[in-house]
Parts: structure tokens; C-alpha cells; sequence
């Protein structure tokens, strides 16, 4: 089921010049909704990864010419998930290498969730 090309991986500097200025760009947050209550990075939408198999029907209905700037609390979940994307298809996903741990940018109360599962 899974590529053997890995995701990207990029530093905080690489990741936000990317994320913030790619139009085609969707930066999703893969962390449980209630891990998002500390807020998220600007326009980010939330896709909780804990389910893995409502995780995959959630992203098949997401459009693959997109560009997908992912993050969790560490890189590690954000970077699984990604590696589920590739193998779904996705072909570019950009990983926050250390995830929000090592994220020195604002945090926003505002956020999309891009689907709560019951």
C-alpha cells in the first residue's frame, strides 16, 4: 500500500515560505480536534488522523492536483499520514519536519475542520 516515495520533509523556514505563498497550496493540521484548542497555523484545516480508515475516506474526496503542507505536534503522525497520501495518489505533501514542537510562528484560534467524524 505504501510509496517508496517517502513525503518531503521541510524545515520550519522551507515549509512556511512554501505553505504561505503557494496558491494551489492546503495546509492541513493532523492532530485531534481537541489538540487544536492552543490554536493552529493561519488558514490550516483540521484532519483528525485517529480513525485511520474514515481518515482514508476523508482523503478521497480531497482534490490531488493540490499542493498539502501537513503538520502535527511533532512531524511524526502528520508524516505517517502523509505516506497514506502518496499511497492514495497525492503526489505532492509537504511534511513540517518536528511538526508544531519547533514552530516559532503566530497560532490562530480560528480554524476550518475539514470534517468531524462522530
Amino acid at each position: 500500500m505504501f510509496t517508496n516515495r517517502p513525503i518531503h520533509k521541510l524545515d520550519q523556514t522551507e515549509w512556511r515560505h512554501k505553505a504561505f505563498k503557494d496558491s494551489n497550496g492546503v495546509i492541513l493540521d493532523m492532530r485531534p480536534k481537541n489538540a487544536c484548542n492552543n490554536g493552529i497555523i493561519k488558514g490550516a484545516k483540521i484532519v483528525d488522523p485517529s480513525e485511520i480508515l474514515k481518515f482514508i475516506n476523508e482523503m478521497e474526496l480531497l482534490d490531488q492536483s493540490k499542493v498539502y503542507y501537513i503538520y502535527c505536534q511533532n512531524g511524526e503522525i502528520s508524516c505517517q499520514m502523509g505516506n497514506v497520501m502518496k499511497a492514495l495518489g497525492f503526489k505532492k505533501v509537504y511534511n513540517l519536519s518536528r511538526g508544531l514542537n519547533r514552530w516559532t510562528g503566530e497560532l490562530f484560534a480560528e480554524h476550518t475542520v475539514l470534517h468531524q467524524w462522530s
